[in-house]
């Protein structure tokens, strides 16, 4: 299994697989790597987050309301170049997350690879605000 560091995390809804991307390390290409979260995956994972974040760091809406670092943990993407230079897509089977104060270490498992990051509060919040609102809630007939 091969272990690959996360620096960023990019979520975009696919039209064509009608599922949610991760892309990990964008802006890094020689390390980027493709994840497809399925629907039913994505929609276990999102209050599986929220759940965690609220139990360990509090109310998710207000920490994000107040965040003024929101673009520090987010990257400039186009999707001229996603398209471009896509890689193939590997399938999100799990994802653990383990707290250590004041840090969330996440494991994201494929078939062959083992994803893993280190959040703190207001990256865990990004993260998590950006993943939902990728998901195209009313055609997968949700309102999260």
């Amino acid at each position: 299994m091969t272990k690959i560091l996360a620096q960023t995390f990019t979520p975009v809804y696919d039209e064509i697989e009608d599922r949610i991307k991760l892309i990990v390390n964008y802006q890094d290409f020689h390390n980027r790597v493709e994840l497809m979260i399925t629907r039913k995956f994505t929609i276990q994972l999102v209050p599986m987050l929220e759940e965690f974040y609220e139990k360990h760091y509090g109310d998710l809406q207000k920490s994000s309301s107040h965040n003024g670092n929101f673009k520090k943990y987010t990257s400039k993407t186009s999707y001229e170049d996603i398209l471009l230079y896509k890689k193939r897509p590997l399938l999100l089977h799990g994802v653990k997350l383990l707290y250590k104060k004041p840090y969330t270490i996440a494991n994201f498992k494929t078939e062959s690879n083992l994803i893993v990051t280190q959040f703190n509060r207001e990256a865990l919040a990004v993260f998590t605000l950006r993943l939902k609102r990728a998901i195209p809630q009313a055609g997968w007939g949700l309102f999260l």
